[in-house]
Protein backbone atom coordinates (compact mmCIF):
# COMPACT_ATOMS: atom_id res chain seq x y z
CA UNK A 1 0.00 0.00 0.00
CA UNK A 2 2.95 2.09 1.11
CA UNK A 3 4.74 1.51 -2.17
CA UNK A 4 1.56 2.20 -4.75
CA UNK A 5 0.93 5.65 -2.59
CA UNK A 6 4.24 7.19 -1.46
CA UNK A 7 6.35 5.48 -4.17
CA UNK A 8 8.50 3.72 -1.07
CA UNK A 9 9.28 0.14 -2.19
CA UNK A 10 8.51 -2.44 -0.16
CA UNK A 11 11.29 -4.83 1.52
CA UNK A 12 10.41 -7.66 -1.11
CA UNK A 13 10.66 -5.37 -3.90
CA UNK A 14 13.63 -4.35 -2.85
CA UNK A 15 15.06 -8.13 -2.61
CA UNK A 16 13.28 -8.83 -6.03
CA UNK A 17 15.14 -5.90 -7.63
CA UNK A 18 18.50 -6.43 -6.24
CA UNK A 19 18.52 -10.07 -7.55
CA UNK A 20 17.10 -9.08 -10.62
CA UNK A 21 20.43 -7.06 -11.00
CA UNK A 22 22.29 -10.36 -9.48
CA UNK A 23 24.06 -8.23 -6.73
CA UNK A 24 24.32 -9.08 -3.15
CA UNK A 25 23.66 -6.87 -0.73
CA UNK A 26 27.01 -4.95 -0.01
CA UNK A 27 27.22 -4.39 -3.57
CA UNK A 28 24.33 -3.46 -4.02
CA UNK A 29 24.77 -0.64 -0.53
CA UNK A 30 27.76 0.44 -2.50
CA UNK A 31 26.73 1.17 -5.86
CA UNK A 32 23.66 3.42 -4.52
CA UNK A 33 25.81 4.47 -2.10
CA UNK A 34 23.81 4.18 1.19
CA UNK A 35 26.72 1.72 2.84
CA UNK A 36 26.89 -1.73 2.76
CA UNK A 37 24.93 -2.86 5.02
CA UNK A 38 21.68 -0.51 4.48
CA UNK A 39 20.12 -3.45 2.03
CA UNK A 40 19.93 -6.10 4.53
CA UNK A 41 18.15 -3.34 6.42
CA UNK A 42 15.92 -2.43 3.92
CA UNK A 43 14.71 -6.21 2.93
CA UNK A 44 14.23 -7.09 6.52
CA UNK A 45 11.74 -3.78 7.19
CA UNK A 46 13.61 -2.07 9.69
CA UNK A 47 14.34 0.90 7.73
CA UNK A 48 13.04 2.07 5.03
CA UNK A 49 15.20 3.66 1.50
CA UNK A 50 15.19 7.46 0.93
CA UNK A 51 13.57 9.51 -2.01
CA UNK A 52 16.92 9.16 -3.99
CA UNK A 53 17.37 5.35 -3.32
CA UNK A 54 13.72 4.46 -3.75
CA UNK A 55 14.00 6.59 -7.23
CA UNK A 56 17.03 4.68 -8.14
CA UNK A 57 15.64 1.31 -7.38
CA UNK A 58 12.46 2.12 -9.24
CA UNK A 59 14.94 2.99 -12.39
CA UNK A 60 16.84 0.36 -12.06
CA UNK A 61 14.23 -2.21 -12.29
CA UNK A 62 12.57 -0.93 -15.33
CA UNK A 63 16.14 -0.12 -16.94
CA UNK A 64 18.19 -3.12 -15.23
CA UNK A 65 20.88 -2.62 -18.06
CA UNK A 66 21.94 1.14 -16.38
CA UNK A 67 23.46 -1.15 -13.44
CA UNK A 68 26.83 -1.03 -15.99
CA UNK A 69 26.98 2.60 -16.15
CA UNK A 70 26.56 2.82 -12.35
CA UNK A 71 29.40 0.14 -12.14
CA UNK A 72 31.99 2.24 -14.16
CA UNK A 73 31.06 5.74 -12.74
CA UNK A 74 31.02 4.19 -9.06
CA UNK A 75 34.91 2.78 -10.08
CA UNK A 76 35.95 6.09 -11.71
CA UNK A 77 34.95 8.11 -8.70
CA UNK A 78 36.86 6.28 -6.58
CA UNK A 79 39.81 6.05 -9.05
CA UNK A 80 39.34 10.16 -9.34
CA UNK A 81 39.02 10.50 -5.48
CA UNK A 82 42.24 8.46 -4.65
CA UNK A 83 44.32 10.03 -7.18
CA UNK A 84 42.79 13.65 -5.77
CA UNK A 85 44.12 12.95 -2.55
CA UNK A 86 47.49 11.37 -3.53
CA UNK A 87 48.24 15.04 -5.54
CA UNK A 88 46.80 17.25 -2.63
CA UNK A 89 49.25 15.18 0.20
CA UNK A 90 52.02 15.38 -1.91
CA UNK A 91 51.51 18.98 -2.92
CA UNK A 92 51.56 19.42 0.85
CA UNK A 93 54.46 17.37 1.44
CA UNK A 94 56.42 19.26 -0.83
CA UNK A 95 55.58 23.09 0.29
CA UNK A 96 55.90 21.91 4.23
CA UNK A 97 59.74 20.89 3.34
CA UNK A 98 60.03 23.19 0.92
CA UNK A 99 63.48 24.38 2.40
CA UNK A 100 67.08 24.10 0.33
CA UNK A 101 68.64 21.38 2.32
CA UNK A 102 64.73 19.16 1.89
CA UNK A 103 64.72 16.25 -0.34
CA UNK A 104 62.20 16.28 -3.06
CA UNK A 105 59.04 14.73 -2.20
CA UNK A 106 58.82 10.95 -3.65
CA UNK A 107 55.55 9.88 -4.91
CA UNK A 108 54.14 6.87 -2.99
CA UNK A 109 52.24 4.70 -5.35
CA UNK A 110 50.55 3.01 -2.70
CA UNK A 111 49.28 6.13 -0.85
CA UNK A 112 45.56 5.83 -2.32
CA UNK A 113 45.06 2.57 -0.87
CA UNK A 114 46.57 3.63 2.70
CA UNK A 115 43.89 6.24 2.65
CA UNK A 116 40.48 6.48 4.94
CA UNK A 117 37.51 5.17 3.20
CA UNK A 118 35.97 8.19 1.40
CA UNK A 119 32.90 9.99 2.92
CA UNK A 120 31.51 12.30 0.25
CA UNK A 121 28.54 10.77 -1.44
CA UNK A 122 27.31 11.40 -4.76
CA UNK A 123 23.29 11.47 -5.93
CA UNK A 124 23.06 8.40 -7.93
CA UNK A 125 19.99 10.46 -10.08
CA UNK A 126 21.91 13.11 -11.33
CA UNK A 127 24.59 10.94 -12.25
CA UNK A 128 22.59 9.07 -14.59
Amino acid sequence: MKEEIEGIPSAATIKRVRRKLKLSQREAGGLCKVGENSFDKYERGLVEPSGPTSQLLRILDHHPELIEELRQGAALSLMMLAWSNLLCTQREHSTRYATPDARPAAVDPYLPFRMKRATTRVDPIRTL
